[in-house]
């Protein structure tokens, strides 16, 4: 033996290694998933909340579609527009004076509205805010073609007055035609959305983050925006791609401006206006640090308390671990007599326990084991007994054959030597299998037997296809179905009938069928046919599941009866060759 090494020793020392390596993964996993746990976590949330942005912006431009229909529906302001005469516009309680103050009014009741211009196509002019913004002529003939559908577009308001600066705006432009006769085109309505008031909304939703925001137009033109950098012209650019390829809404990963951004862009739906952010994935990534540091100090304060119960625990365990050494070295030298006292209640003590059991009772063991040697030489010569009284049987059986024949009695001599070929086909034990055509020879001689018993009153008539006879088959199938319909049968309809027996091949399967003509039975008798043993041979059952057994559950027997109909049993099982191994796939 080579030099010997304590099992503590190994075993403290291997479960410290290989500790390292579980730590080393768990550690490189925990960073890695929870860097993409809370990068998936802030794509969801940054999704989430750009999409509720866009659900604000979109309720604002919504507002503001419903202001226009409200406004084309406005009667005092469709009858200025009809009218051919100018409105009166020196008196302060002029129709138009009234109107337009209503509709500054309305203007800052809602603080994101800049203004609302009507222009007719009459020359009245509508405005709740003294601008010099005019609609273009080219803009005009847009929104002609485009009928009563609104536009919007990105522009800027220019107020009257020394030193007034232009405003920029995004408007809301349509056709305002006559509602009793939509030919007839009265103006165009422009309602002014201020930019700088969608800004404040982008701005106080990136507050504190490293996000930028932008609202684009239909045309990936940059409308508004939460911060005025590079930056910004880089993300338009990449979601300007994205809209080009035909996406409305969605997430990506883009370098912009040489940093790693998560880009999120949502449509508006009005003339597929899209709000977009960008969050530089860095700034993700840092969010994740104080996690990472507080998983490596709980793995490195969980493998430090490992290692402390691991020297406690292989302390305990090895010492009677050691103490089962000393007693397996006595057991080696042949002394059994050796038990430990104090067994701990764990496998170490079953293990010293069952060693304690096996040096009791190995002695025992010894002896029972010569004691069944003996055993198996009694039960070699009692079979070797069993085998010389069937041969005494079928001695005895001939000489009564052959003193039946001198003494001419030719119908006892028949009988004599159908029961002894009857008896030498059942007891033979040589094997369990034969063919078709020694299982019809041994029907026949039972059916000698019943011709005698019934005086000529029952019918056989046995029908083989030829192809059938040299076939394999399970020993002792058709005697015990035949005796069935003989004695729930015949039997039973006055000791008269008819049973035919048919065994032919159909489609790759070997078919036995027994018919009689006796009285039948009800499906109850039918399912206790089957749950019957016999008292009159191996029974249905048996038959039943020697066949499953070795041929597969798709097999074996079936009745089918009813009353004052006779009854028929149907046997199946595959088509066997001789020489094919009788319930092996080649079989089957």
């Amino acid at each position: 033996m080579g030099s010997f090494r304590s099992i503590r020793t190994k075993a403290l020392g291997f479960s410290l290694a290989f500790t390292l390596i579980p730590v080393i993964l768990l550690g490189t996993y925990s960073y890695v998933a929870t860097t993409r746990i809370m990068t998936e976590h802030y794509r969801v949330l940054n999704g989430g909340a750009v999409r509720q942005l866009g659900n604000t912006i979109r309720f604002m431009m919504n507002d503001v579609s419903d202001l226009s229909l409200f406004l084309i529906q406005n009667e005092a302001l469709r009858g200025m527009l009809w009218s051919q005469t100018p409105p009166d516009t020196d008196s302060l309680d002029s129709p138009k004076r009234q109107l337009e103050r209503s509709l500054m009014s309305l203007v800052h009741s809602k603080g994101y509205i800049h203004s609302i211009y009507v222009s007719g196509f009459n020359g009245t002019v509508v405005d709740s805010r003294g601008t010099q913004d005019q609609i273009p002529e080219q803009l005009r003939s847009e929104i002609v073609e485009y009928g009563g559908s609104a536009v919007w577009r990105a522009g800027t308001v220019q107020q009257l007055g020394a030193g007034a600066r232009a405003t920029p705006v995004f408007s809301l432009v349509r056709l305002m035609r006559d509602l009793h006769d939509i030919t007839v085109h009265l103006g165009i309505i422009r309602i002014n959305l201020d930019v700088a008031a969608v800004r404040r909304i982008l701005v106080n939703s990136v507050e504190g983050q490293q996000t930028a925001l932008m609202v684009l137009d239909s045309r990936s033109t940059l409308v508004s925006t939460s911060s005025s950098n590079r930056f910004d012209e880089e993300m338009r650019a990449r979601v300007a791609n994205e809209l080009e390829a035909g996406r409305r809404t969605g997430q990506f990963v883009a370098d912009v401006v040489g940093t790693a951004s998560l880009i999120t862009f949502v449509s508006l739906g009005h003339g597929e206006w899209v709000v977009a952010s960008a969050t530089p994935l860095r700034s993700v990534v840092r969010q994740t640090q104080n996690v990472q540091r507080t998983i490596v100090l709980l793995i490195l304060g969980v493998f430090l308390l490992y290692a402390l119960i691991a020297t406690a625990f292989l302390r305990r365990f090895v010492s009677p671990v050691q103490r089962l050494c000393e007693l397996m070295s006595h057991a080696e030298s042949g002394r059994f007599d050796v038990y430990t006292g104090t067994v701990p209640d764990d496998e170490i003590g079953q293990l010293i326990h069952s060693f304690n059991s096996m040096s009791s009772r190995l002695e025992d063991l010894i002896n029972r084991q010569y004691a069944s040697q003996l055993k198996l030489r009694e039960a070699e010569l009692t079979a070797l007994q069993s085998q010389i009284n069937p041969h005494f049987l079928y001695n005895t059986l001939d000489v009564l054959y052959w003193v039946s024949r001198l003494e001419h009695a030719k119908r006892t001599g028949e009988l004599v030597k159908a029961l002894s070929q009857l008896f030498r086909y059942t007891l033979d034990g040589s094997d369990r299998n034969t063919t078709v055509e020694r299982e019809v020879d041994h029907l026949a001689n039972y059916l000698i037997i019943q011709q005698a018993r019934h005086d000529g009153s029952v019918a056989f008539r046995i029908d083989v296809q030829p192809e059938a006879l040299d076939l394999v088959t399970v020993k002792l199938i058709l005697q015990p179905l035949v005796e069935n319909a003989i004695v729930h049968g015949v039997d039973r309809n006055g000791g008269t009938g008819t049973v035919v027996v048919h065994i032919f091949v159909d489609t790759g399967q070997l078919v036995y069928r027994i018919h009689d003509d006796g009285p039948g039975m009800d499906a109850t008798a039918v399912q206790n046919a089957f749950a019957r043993s016999g008292s009159h041979g191996v029974g249905l059952k048996n038959v039943h599941e020697r066949i499953r057994l070795l041929y597969g559950e798709g097999f074996g027997v079936t009745m089918e009866s009813s009353p004052r109909t006779g009854t028929t049993i149907t046997v199946r099982q595959p088509v066997v060759t001789q020489g094919e191994t009788v319930g092996s796939p080649a079989g089957r």
